[in-house]
C-alpha cells in the first residue's frame, strides 16, 4: 500500500493454500513461505530481476519439442502444484537402458544456467537432474526429499518440499553457448540405468531453464520463451516520514543465493555519503549493517547467520 509498484506482464508466486499462482501484470506478489511443504508464517513481499524461461512447453511434455528416451509421457495425469490437472506422467517402458525426459541444445551463453523442474515421485523415488553439455548432475530422493549423489562439478543445486508430495529441484551449472536438460528416472541413488518394468515413473510439471547464477519463480511457457520483467518497488517515504535522527530499520530477509555479490537494503538522501544500510556481504551467509555520515563510515559491522537463503529478521538501531 505505501510503495509504488511496478513490473510490466504477469508473474507467479506462492498463495496462502501453497500453490503456485499467477497474478496480472502490474500487481504486486505476496509470496507465502513453505517448510515441509507446508504454509508457516505471512507472507513476503517479493521482488526479482528480470529473468527468461528458455524451455518452451514447460508443461506440456508430450510435445514434440521434449523428446523421450526408452519411456513415454502421458498429459493431465495428476494435480500439478498450480492445484489443476496438468501434471504429467514420465513413465519408463521395459527396456534394459536409460529412461529420459530431455531437450538437447537450448541456447543460453556463456555462463551459469539454472535448470528446475517440479516433481512427485509415481513408483519412482529417485530421480536425476542432468545438464548432459557439461556432465554435472544431481540425484534426488523424492521420498526422503534430500539430494543424493553428484557427478560433475555443479555450482548449486537444491530441493524444496512443495505441497502434496511435490519438491522443486535444481541444478547450477556453468556451460557455455547451449544447455542440454536432461531428467532420468532412477532405480536408486547413483543408479540410473536399469531394466524398467513399464508402469513405474514421476509426475513432471513446470520446466525452467534461465541464464542465472539461481533459481527464480517459475515462469510459464507455452510455444515460445518468455521473459519475466524486473519488479521495483519505490516511495516508502521521504525525510519528512522518518526521523532522521534515530530509529531501527528492520527487514525480513532472504538471499537468492550466495553468489559473492552485495545486495543493499538502505535509508539515504539519495547519495551513499549518507545512509543507513543492511547488506548481504559478499561472503557466504554474512549480513552486515553500516552507517555513513557527510562520506564517513560511522560503523560497519558483520554478522555470520546459519543461512541467509532461509528467511532472517534483521533490526539495526541507530542514534
Amino acid at each position: 500500500g505505501d510503495f509504488d509498484f511496478t513490473r510490466s506482464g504477469s508473474a507467479t508466486r506462492i498463495n496462502s493454500q501453497g500453490l503456485i499462482e499467477t497474478v496480472a501484470n502490474g500487481v504486486s506478489r505476496l509470496n507465502y513461505p513453505l517448510i515441509d511443504g507446508k504454509v508457516v508464517g505471512c507472507p513476503h513481499h517479493m521482488l526479482e530481476p528480470q529473468s527468461t524461461n528458455l524451455l518452451i512447453y514447460s508443461e506440456d511434455f508430450s510435445n514434440a519439442a521434449w523428446l523421450k528416451l526408452r519411456a513415454s509421457v502421458v498429459s493431465n495425469s495428476a494435480i500439478s502444484p498450480d492445484g489443476t490437472l496438468n501434471a504429467s506422467s514420465f513413465i519408463e517402458d521395459t527396456s534394459n537402458g536409460t529412461h529420459i525426459l530431455y531437450r538437447n541444445n537450448v541456447a543460453t551463453g556463456n555462463g551459469q544456467n539454472t535448470l528446475s523442474v517440479k516433481v512427485k515421485a509415481n513408483g519412482r523415488n529417485w530421480v536425476l537432474l542432468y545438464d548432459a553439455e557439461n556432465g554435472d548432475r544431481v540425484f534426488f530422493d523424492l521420498e526422503n526429499g534430500i539430494a543424493g549423489s553428484t557427478i560433475g562439478s555443479p555450482d548449486a543445486f537444491s530441493i524444496n518440499a512443495l505441497p502434496n508430495g511435490w519438491y522443486d529441484i535444481s541444478l547450477t551449472s556453468t556451460s557455455t553457448a547451449k544447455v542440454d536438460f536432461q531428467i532420468y528416472l532412477a532405480e536408486s541413488d547413483g543408479v540410473s540405468s536399469y531394466t524398467g518394468n513399464g508402469v513405474s515413473g514421476i509426475y513432471v510439471y513446470g520446466a525452467q531453464l534461465e541464464f542465472n547464477s539461481y533459481q527464480t519463480s517459475y515462469i510459464p511457457t507455452v510455444a515460445s520463451a518468455v521473459t519475466r520483467s524486473a519488479e521495483t518497488a519505490n516511495g516508502s517515504g521521504d525525510a519528512s516520514t522518518f526521523n532522521d535522527s534515530e530509529g531501527v530499520l528492520m527487514a525480513e530477509i532472504s538471499a537468492l543465493a550466495n553468489d559473492g555479490t552485495f545486495r543493499i537494503l538502505s535509508l539515504s538522501n539519495g547519495a551513499t555519503s549518507n545512509e543507513i544500510k543492511i547488506q548481504l556481504s559478499s561472503a557466504d551467509n554474512t549480513i552486515g549493517y553500516g552507517v555513513v555520515v557527510g562520506g564517513i563510515p560511522q560503523i560497519d559491522a558483520f554478522y555470520t547467520a546459519n543461512n541467509t537463503l532461509l528467511n532472517n529478521k534483521i533490526a539495526a538501531k541507530y542514534k
